[in-house]
């Protein structure tokens, strides 16, 4: 948890006259968005409602409030106006004011917290549109069937999370019952291990216009937001919660309050039954995800404590009928997802089964092939990357490696495969829906970092689109997901329109990026009833006077990523092409199989070590049986060669170093790889890419490798 006092530089300071408190500052300044949220929230948040905001207010049947009660503890209350569900009961006689005709219900501690100048806090959701707004409010006066409030502050928030839900008349409600507790009984447990949503309230206590380290109690503000996601999404364990906490809208209003006071109420609403489960207690801020790692969305986390709660059974006027989940939600994961996740990645070097669900024919030449795992979840991947599959055809055990062409977000494995070898002929004429699938999970250095704002510049050819069409997928998915992405421009390279897959797809892509996505496409032969700059952009192959085009009228930065796959041939031209145009080789990203491996103009050698004369070569099994133990010279090539000529057959697909499916242990000894090993785990090593490197002494090194 972040302390005050534990400040990442004297470079911060508290901004006077802000619309966002010191916690909120800090942790904004903490997170990297202090500038821009600064410069946003004197923009959005009003010390005054607009129309629009009086108008939303009067409509709801029901309102959330945050507060504090004498003692100090926050909660989290509803304040409904009862079964009419038309009538209002929140009025705005000026947009400073809003009158609250509702009383609250038995047992709440709002009943004692409406006192004249208390803060409060304010959420107006609408769960059938999944709009809500919020305020920051004084109480100017309260009696038992009215409060006035002062705004203090108001804005608007995202939709973020917020499941769809209607709103339907109660008929014969029952008594209300209250009942106070400590620990959560079973009925509490099954609630919020079920909850898909809760709501949470918090509060600054300190007061702006000192030092946080000299903090004094009183509540500078109170606040109650909204938290959504999967059902799973909150982890119980006795009377401790833990919650992921998903990107939004980078206030931090809550994250906050913690900051400065590290206390939260917390409501559940059993939306069919109509309880209220009402907590309050102590928290503590998880800055770093290593928490649960695997945990889908996940930026960090944060635990509540229990220290005492009240149950208020049959409360709600009203029930609430499901409808759907929020985008959002559906990107996210929930607790037994991240372990299972866990477990897979633990168990990322093994064959795994998979069904094929869906075939479906891209273009006369290519076919994509939807896997879904046997196990239910899909392991993690980045876009880019591709999995292995193996096979027994013609007598012998095949292993091929293809890229995956769909968004890690979306719970399955699409390959994309071009019909032009005996394991692809396999894959095209034999394999059928329903069939199963040996795969190991997806590895691979040629990846896209859909986070990243720099500009990104996909050049392809052919079926080298693959990882292009996972990265354009995956950005989209971040712009939905934080609503933002990084800008990136696809310039594919295809001899004519008819043989070119994923047309439709990319033309859809690009239109639901709203100008993030931009296809440029470049045609060798196109058809005569082609129109330039209509149907496609470029004639002709791939060229310096296309790469200056696109530099000066699409691009326009200096500092984009370069992303190149295709043919050995076009890759190599395209490389030329943009260290010509002084682009900084750390900038171009290449993914390459077999003998077309990119020549860089700087390739990198790991450390500089040079490769051995010779060396001693001793190779085991995983259950530590010795192989082979022999002298292996420096004219027999890579270890994996070297292994080949001694009778052992490892798995491999790409033999250069890029998809990792001869990864092998190393347990004694140096080796050098001939490409950049930087991602390479302690203790590997890639056979098609490692050679015995020379040792210091100038002794024999002894090399101790087990295949896995």
């Amino acid at each position: 948890m972040i302390e005050f006092g534990q400040r990442l530089s004297t470079d911060f300071a508290e901004t006077p006259d802000s619309p966002f408190h010191l916690g909120e500052q800090f942790v904004q300044y903490q997170l990297g968005v202090r500038d821009k949220m600064e410069q946003f929230g004197r923009r959005v948040i009003r010390d005054y409602m607009p129309d629009q905001h009086r108008q939303f207010y009067k409509k709801l049947p029901f309102v959330l409030i945050g507060h504090v009660d004498e003692s100090g503890w926050p909660w989290a209350s509803i304040l409904c106006g009862g079964s009419d569900l038309e009538q209002s009961f929140m009025l705005s006689p000026n947009e400073r004011q809003l009158d609250l005709h509702a009383t609250p219900f038995t047992g709440d501690p709002l009943n004692r917290s409406l006192k004249r100048n208390s803060r409060v806090g304010l959420l107006g959701i609408e769960m059938q549109t999944r709009r809500r707004n919020r305020l920051s409010a004084t109480v100017e006066s309260s009696t038992e069937t009215k409060t006035v409030l002062r705004v203090d502050q108001a804005f608007g928030n995202c939709p973020q999370y917020i499941q769809n839900r209607g709103v339907l008349a109660r008929q014969n409600p029952l008594p209300i019952t209250v009942e106070a507790f400590t620990t959560f009984d079973k009925t509490a447990e099954e609630l919020i291990m079920r909850a898909d949503t809760f709501f949470v309230s918090s509060y600054a206590a300190f007061d702006s216009s000192k030092s946080p380290d000299s903090a004094n109690e009183s509540v500078w503000g109170a606040d109650v937001s909204h938290r959504g996601g999967q059902p799973g999404f909150v982890f119980l364990q006795g009377n401790k919660l833990t919650i992921p906490d998903f990107p939004g809208n980078n206030h931090f209003n809550t994250l906050g309050n913690f900051v400065a006071n590290p206390k939260a109420g917390l409501l559940f609403v059993d939306f069919d039954q109509g309880h209220l489960l009402m907590i309050t207690g102590t928290v503590e801020v998880h800055w770093q995800r290593d928490l649960k790692p695997t945990f889908t969305n996940a930026e960090r986390f944060w635990s509540f404590n229990l220290d005492h709660g009240v149950w208020i059974k049959n409360a709600l006027p009203f029930r609430f009928q499901f409808e759907a989940y929020s985008p959002n939600s559906l990107l996210s994961g929930t607790w037994h997802q991240a372990e299972d996740l866990q477990k897979m990645e633990e168990k990322k070097d093994f064959w795994h089964e998979a069904e094929v669900t869906e075939i479906i024919q891209e273009s006369e030449t290519v076919k994509s092939f939807y896997l879904k795992p046997c196990g239910g979840l899909v392991p993690a991947f980045l876009p880019g990357q591709f999995l292995s599959l193996r096979k027994d055809l013609k007598n012998q055990n095949m292993t091929r490696t293809y890229t995956v062409s769909n968004a890690p977000s979306e719970n399955i494995y699409r390959i994309s495969v071009k019909k032009d070898g005996v394991f692809s002929h396999y894959l095209h004429e034999e394999l059928k829906s329903g069939d199963i699938v040996e795969y190991k999970p997806p590895r691979g250095s040629f990846v896209f970092d859909s986070r990243s704002r720099v500009p990104a510049i996909l050049i392809a050819a052919g079926i080298g689109v693959t990882p292009m069409v996972s990265m354009l997928r995956q950005s989209l998915m971040e712009s939905i997901r934080v609503r933002q992405a990084r800008p990136v421009v696809l310039v594919y390279s295809v001899r004519n329109w008819w043989s070119a897959p994923f047309k439709s797809e990319l033309l859809s892509l690009q239109n639901q990026s709203k100008g993030l996505i931009n296809v440029l496409w470049v045609v060798t032969q196109p058809e005569p009833n082609l129109k330039r700059g209509i149907d496609f952009h470029y004639q002709g192959r791939f060229s310096k006077a296309i790469l200056g085009d696109l530099m000066n009228t699409i691009v326009k930065s200096d500092q984009a990523d370069y992303y190149l796959c295709g043919p050995g041939e076009f890759m190599q031209t395209v490389y030329d092409l943009l260290r010509d145009e002084k682009i900084v080789d750390g900038r171009i990203h290449a993914e390459t199989f077999g003998p077309s491996a990119l020549v860089r103009s700087s390739q990198e050698e790991d450390n500089g070590v040079p490769v051995a004369d010779s060396a001693l070569v001793t190779v085991s099994s995983d259950s530590g049986i010795i192989l082979t133990e022999q002298l292996w010279n420096k004219d027999q090539g890579t270890l994996l060669e070297f292994l080949e000529s001694h009778g052992i057959e490892p798995e491999y697909a790409c033999r250069s170093g890029q998809c990792g499916t001869c990864e092998a242990k190393l347990l004694a000894g140096q080796v050098r790889h001939r490409v950049n090993s930087a991602n390479m785990d302690s203790g590997h090593l890639l056979l098609c890419s490692a050679s015995p490197a020379a040792v210091e002494d100038d002794s024999l090194n002894h090399v101790h490798i087990e295949l896995t």
